[in-house]
């Protein structure tokens, strides 16, 4: 029994340092990043005058890649508050911190399964899609003389395999996927009411790329960011339930979300 009480501690302390690793890492990398843009800001001659930097800083609001990310980081943080809450509640025994914690498991569970990774997952091939096919459309090569591209891949690649990791070793919960499949939709249908009402009122899409795609590429494209999310919605419970047994037959694993 020692030797098992040793093995949970070791899991749990490993679980805990992915964790505080992932939640302290994103906010120091995205800090350099507005540092680096700032200094180029400051430094590099009429760069606000031209379009594609001038469009960015006027719209960067709503820039979908800005939302997936404030939701993804918001859904790794809780996991870190869980685990806070943990060692408080053993240090203080505090029984009571229970109850919040499960609240947070299941609410982090419901923005896994609704919005952070079906939509990291269509940002992540919709992006790198783009970037292979033409890099000019959606990240212009005069950036890098001025900031690296490293924190912007980062952005838009990370969160997806973090993401698969946090539901094998975290996630304790499976919500309703008629619950999780109406908030994705309404996610969906509200972003694109801003979408396509910024066309309308401005004669221009929110990202500059879609005005050097043909009208058939725009419309293959827009499908795809619409109708991706929710079949990626699905895979997630798929793997979900591959996880659980995976958890089963790996000792290790099971411990690790002990």
């Amino acid at each position: 029994m020692s030797g098992l009480r040793v093995h949970l501690h070791n899991a749990t302390f490993i679980r805990r340092c992915i964790h505080t690793f992932v939640v302290v890492a994103i906010p120091i990398t995205m800090t350099w990043f507005l540092i680096r843009c700032l200094q180029a800001l400051m430094t590099v001659p009429n760069i606000t005058e031209m379009p594609f930097i001038q469009h960015g800083i006027e719209n960067l609001h709503l820039f979908f890649s800005f939302w997936v990310s404030g939701l993804q980081y918001l859904y790794f943080s809780a996991y870190s508050v869980i685990d806070v809450l943990e060692i408080l509640s053993v240090k203080w025994n505090r029984k009571d911190f229970h109850r919040y914690i499960d609240w947070i498991h299941s609410t982090a569970s419901y923005l896994l399964f609704t919005l952070v990774f079906p939509l990291s997952v269509m940002v992540f091939v919709l992006f790198w899609s783009m970037y292979y096919w033409d890099r000019t459309y959606i990240y212009p090569y005069l950036l890098d003389e001025w900031v690296s591209p490293i924190p912007n891949h980062v952005m838009h690649t990370f969160p997806v395999p973090l993401s698969i990791l946090y539901m094998l070793i975290s996630n304790k919960k499976e919500p309703s996927q008629l619950l999780t499949l109406s908030g994705l939709v309404a996610f969906l249908a509200f972003y694109s009411y801003l979408f396509f009402d910024f066309k309308m009122t401005k004669g221009k899409w929110i990202y500059l790329c879609l005005e050097n795609l043909t009208p058939s590429q725009v419309q293959w494209v827009l499908a795809f960011a619409g109708f991706s999310p929710i079949l990626f919605h699905f895979l997630g419970y798929k793997m979900n339930k591959f996880f659980k047994s995976l958890r089963q037959d790996v000792p290790f694993l099971r411990l690790l979300t002990c």
